[in-house]
């Protein structure tokens, strides 16, 4: 594992230093490795199953919240919904794969009426838009939903609060778990420098609960802070747990595309023709096998 991170070091360091403007980079994001040239009709139901289910649980989730607070009398803490990471965390996902899904259907709808070519193909600083917003909402989405069941399950969990049913288990473990399978099965590409995005989304939640707490918000339990790792009463405390929270996303990134990169290798072995263009730049058969 450390030799393959140490070459996608170096693999990344060759894509900032020389430019491939005939880099076949933009069909990765529409595709899984395993079609590898034309999107199957499994993997478009696939992305729309998947964006149908996370926003059933959203929506379940956000009936449970309401009817729960309200049969308790308690309505000012239905406004509270959004105000918690994990529900955030929801329409992220929700975001994040409604753009893959639109993605890879309009590329299935032209090769379906033969009208796509990868020859109009683009290198990765010359992305649409919508691709580059896709990848950071996808970055983003991955190492944050991995985090928010981490922490969930460790930290924050209490059995005499907390019930174990669906409106929890979608919020917090499942989106993780198809962040991971995704991850397995997609052919989009992954770089250690974007570490850095699901961390300025963090940031900004970050901000939003110091402004919260100035405000006089609440918790659901009347308490002055979202979290309690997040206590402003105690702000020494709060922005050490951002600064731990940072040093755990760039961990989670770090694991994330060692599954990315182990992922090039199987695909390596399985496709050997296609490895010249796996790892995001242009390598030649030997760094092939290393990689492998």
């Amino acid at each position: 594992t450390k030799l393959i991170l140490l070459d996608s070091l170096l693999q990344e360091t060759k894509m900032h230093c020389i430019k491939h403007d005939d880099l076949p980079i933009k069909s990765k994001f529409t595709n899984t490795w395993v079609s590898q040239d034309r999107v199957g009709l499994w993997f478009v139901v696939y992305q729309w199953v998947r964006v149908i289910f996370f926003t059933i649980a959203l929506i379940q989730s956000m009936v449970h919240i309401a009817v729960f607070f309200t049969g308790k009398g308690e309505t000012e803490n239905v406004y509270k919904y959004f105000i918690y990471l994990t529900n955030n965390g929801r329409w992220l996902a929700i975001s994040a794969f409604t753009m893959e899904a639109i993605l890879v259907t309009a590329r299935y709808y032209r090769e379906s009426n033969g009208v796509y070519s990868e020859c109009g193909e683009v290198s990765e600083d010359k992305l649409p838009l919508s691709y580059k917003i896709f990848w950071f909402l996808s970055n983003c989405n991955s190492s944050i939903s991995l985090m928010i069941a981490i922490v969930y399950w460790t930290l924050l969990y209490r059995p005499e609060r907390h019930y174990l049913d669906f409106e929890n288990f979608t919020g917090h473990l499942l989106i993780g778990v198809a962040v991971v399978f995704d991850i397995l099965i997609s052919n989009r590409v992954w770089r250690l420098s974007h570490c850095v995005q699901p961390i300025l989304f963090c940031t900004m939640y970050v901000v939003f609960s110091f402004f919260y707490f100035l405000a006089g918000g609440t918790n659901y339990y009347k308490e002055p802070y979202i979290y309690p790792i997040l206590d402003w009463t105690q702000p020494l405390k709060a922005c050490g747990t951002m600064s731990m929270v940072s040093m755990f996303l760039i961990l989670l990134h770090t694991l994330l595309y060692s599954l990315y990169r182990l992922r090039l290798a199987l695909k390596n072995r399985i496709y050997p023709s296609s490895s010249a263009y796996s790892t995001g730049v242009l390598t030649d058969a030997k760094e092939t096998a290393e990689i492998a």
